[in-house]
């Protein structure tokens, strides 16, 4: 459940640096593995379950018609007022940090965020909706669990799975990988059992010598409401009177291709470039490099222009 929180660090961290502000160790550390051909313990009335099976019952595709909403709800256990929301729903996701709210699209379109510092939409040409088509898994680290046991108590589930730690080494620098040699992680899954759908999560991190820590809790409501905040991020991208900025890639080649997000006036908009482009410009031909100046009107619409660096 940590990959989540990794990307979001790091889109938070693109945001604040990338902002058009607008006049304001261990390479072979693996999960023990089961014998050759082991069956996963399972009690003789639960059901013999992959980490597949538990996506295919976590898709998007399949919870949004049948419960409508999603509210998860992330707690850690450093810190007893720390706290993570994010609520989905076939339409929207909105990510609540408490200090930051942001609020995304499926459809890709620019999204818009709210901070102590005010409002701003957001432009961001990295955004993958598909990523989040399972609200309430990672698809790409849950493939790559192991199920150790399943048990049934009634109407629920328990699953547990462990997962190497060198799951997360593309999310990290050679010389920043948080983990050493010997550290897995132990998931905990309670599942609903007539369909699967998750309840809650936690996430352990066992060491070598059989230490644990405890990494995040989360919990899922199912059938919730829409959080206020996002009528009130909503009504602002889809202001009446708005201004909108437009950022073009690789102006007058084959290879071109815009973005525009819209804003309400006096909000700010914010944009994130692939990797690649750290330069922008006021015009097509890319000679003449944007200053503060050129997007100082948080009234006034904008138009920039970046063409890759040379490598």
């Amino acid at each position: 459940m940590k990959k989540r929180l990794i990307l979001a660090l790091l889109l938070t961290a693109a945001l604040l640096t990338l902002c058009a502000c607008s006049g304001n160790s261990g390479s072979n550390a693996a999960a023990p593995e089961a014998e050759t051909d082991a069956v996963p313990e399972t009690a003789d009335s639960a059901p013999v379950l992959t980490m597949r099976d538990v996506l295919d019952a976590n898709s998007g595709e399949t919870l949004f018609p049948t419960y409508g909403g999603i509210l998860k709800t992330y707690r850690y256990p450093d810190d007893a007022d720390r706290y993570r929301v994010e609520y989905m729903d076939a339409e929207v996701l909105l990510f609540d940090y408490g200090y930051e709210q942001d609020l995304l699209f499926y459809d890709a379109s620019p999204g818009y965020l709210h901070d102590d510092e005010g409002y701003a939409a957001i432009l961001d040409f990295n955004f993958d909706p598909s990523y989040y088509a399972y609200p309430a898994l990672d698809e790409a680290l849950t493939e790559q669990e192991e199920v150790v046991s399943v048990t049934t108590d009634g109407d629920t589930l328990s699953l547990t799975s462990t997962l190497s730690v060198d799951a997360y080494r593309p999310y990290f620098g050679d010389d920043d990988f948080p983990y050493a040699e010997g550290d897995y992680f132990e998931e905990h899954y309670l599942l609903d059992a007539s369909d699967y759908h998750l309840l809650e999560a936690s996430t352990t991190l066992v060491h070598a010598d059989g230490s644990r820590e405890e990494q995040d809790t989360v919990t899922l409501e199912y059938g919730a409401a829409r959080p206020e905040v996002i009528a009130e991020l909503l009504a602002r991208k889809n202001a009446e009177d708005p201004r909108t900025g437009t950022i073009t890639l690789d102006p007058n080649t084959p290879e071109e291709r815009s973005m525009s997000a819209t804003a309400q006036k006096g909000d700010v908009i914010i944009f994130v470039p692939p990797e690649g482009y750290e330069t922008f410009y006021t015009d097509p031909e890319c000679t003449v490099e944007r200053t503060a100046d050129d997007t100082a009107d948080l009234n006034a619409d904008f138009t920039l222009y970046s063409k890759r660096a040379d490598e």
